[in-house]
């Protein structure tokens, strides 16, 4: 009896693993499919028919947030602004997460910002399949210059929807429709969007108009990075700071790449520049802001280096003030203050945080072990016991 009771159990539990198993199957099909489905939004269009697809999927995963904006930028595609809009509100009301949640935030705002001329695209295109009689050229030759505009626009603001911003950009390209500015617009989008091939196509005709467009250049400098040719990158990083030495993301690229290279002199060097660029600005600028957090926790190193400890405290305070879940910088502020600072007090306080960031992580296990030996030993000598500890990129 017993052992067929153990039978029965273990069969159970096969059942839930198959269940649990095909649901994890399920979920990574659907994020496949959602992929798959957004680089054709993105690319290629035929918006009407990825309309069909993502309405069937949604029923199968209601309330799901990327549907909602994919279906929001399909419809955007399809020139059908309203409609999309009403896609993109569902999507913020079902409480998305990171990227997602900016895309959303980032398509609300275009439709918002440029209402006037969509409407106009959108006019133009009713009258385009409703009037047999109406002049096609100039009716197309009005929708590529609304379409151009609104396009410049999402880039001008810097933070924007790869998504959204790319149907114009399939609609240019399906017209055949050239402004002297497309290919740089064209790699910017598919930059942002993750697609580095089509990116650096855009890019390099930029460049070929342009040699001297350094925005570009380090633009393609960084895709080289991503595909992973790295000498081919720093080549144009260099070249970027040669020509415009006052501009800041030359400086922080070339940097990184030094920093791969092993050749930390240079690199710190270059890191410094940037951070004296940035510092100078009345305001960060928003894409700038990670580049500047990564160049000031490799400088802590340098600092370290020279035992130039108060100096690294400031840096890590720049850190938590602009990103306060930045664990590694709590840390280093409680070592900072229990090593040299003689203050226990504010150590803890900064441990505490790293705990309640992620209390799962490494750091975190680390500030407990530091926080159990303060309350352990509170009469103890300070000594420096404790180490920094550094980002492993």
């Amino acid at each position: 009896m017993k052992s067929r009771q153990v039978l029965f159990a273990l069969i159970i539990l096969i059942l839930l693993g198959f269940i649990r198993n095909e649901d994890i199957c399920r979920a990574e099909d659907l994020d496949g499919k959602i992929a798959q489905i957004e680089r054709k939004i993105i690319l290629s269009g035929d918006y009407a028919r990825l309309i069909d697809d993502l309405t069937l999927l949604l029923k199968d995963h209601p309330n799901n947030p990327r549907l909602y904006l994919d279906l929001g930028a399909s419809h955007y595609g399809n020139m059908e602004y309203e409609k999309s809009y009403e896609f993109f509100k569902m999507a913020k009301d079902a409480n998305p997460q990171g990227i997602t949640a900016r895309q959303i935030s980032s398509a609300m705002t275009a439709i918002d910002d440029n209402r006037r001329m969509l409407q106009e695209i959108e006019d133009l295109y009713s009258l385009l399949r409703e009037d047999e009689d109406a002049n096609r050229d100039t009716i197309k030759e009005k929708m590529a210059f609304g379409h151009f505009a609104v396009l410049n626009s999402l880039l001008e603001d810097g933070a924007h929807s790869p998504i959204v911003a790319a149907t114009h950009i399939v609609w240019l390209k399906d017209n055949k429709a050239e402004y002297p500015d497309l290919d740089r617009l064209k790699g910017e989008v598919y930059y942002a969007a993750g697609f580095y091939k089509e990116a650096e196509k855009g890019f390099k005709d930029a460049v070929e108009k342009d040699p001297t467009d350094y925005t570009v250049i380090v633009r393609l400098g960084d895709i080289y990075w991503n595909l992973d040719a790295k000498n081919a990158a720093t080549k144009l990083f260099e070249k970027a700071v040669e020509d415009a030495p006052d501009y800041p993301p030359g400086h922080f690229f070339l940097a990184r790449s030094y920093l791969f290279q092993e050749k930390k002199e240079e690199a710190m060097a270059e890191f410094e520049v940037f951070k004296e660029a940035v510092e100078e600005m009345p305001e960060i600028e928003e894409d700038l802001v990670d580049y500047y957090i990564f160049a000031l926790h490799n400088l802590c190193s340098k600092y370290l280096d020279l035992k130039r400890f108060d100096i690294m405290a400031k840096q890590y305070e720049k850190i938590v003030n602009l990103k306060p879940a930045d664990q590694i910088a709590h840390y280093n502020l409680a070592v900072w203050f229990f090593n040299y600072y003689n203050n226990p007090s504010r150590a803890k306080s900064e441990l505490e945080k790293v705990v309640e960031i992620d209390s799962g992580s490494k750091h975190a296990e680390s500030a407990r072990h530091f926080l159990k030996f303060i309350r352990d030993n509170p009469d103890t000598a300070f000594i420096q016991d404790f180490k920094f500890v550094f980002k492993e990129e």
